[in-house]
């Protein structure tokens, strides 16, 4: 499991993050701020990568969890 804090520096001007994640990710939850619980987030399938986007208030951020798949 890894996390990544994607953040909106601007403090003045709502940005868009566009994320793409290699093949070993399985899951991507999103930490919901008022509840403390994690979310699924929504990834579209296109060939070996998967995309997601996040919507960022001005100077706003979000805490992701980034589930990969563990090959034996």
């Amino acid at each position: 499991v890894d996390f990544l804090l994607v953040t909106n520096r601007h403090p003045g001007m709502k940005q868009e993050a566009l994320l793409s994640f290699d093949a070993t990710v399985s899951a991507v939850e999103q930490m919901d701020k008022k509840t403390g619980k994690w979310q699924p987030m929504t990834l579209e399938a296109g060939g070996e990568r998967r995309t997601g986007t996040l919507h960022l208030a001005p100077g706003d951020g979000e805490l992701l969890k980034v589930v990969r798949v563990v090959k034996k």
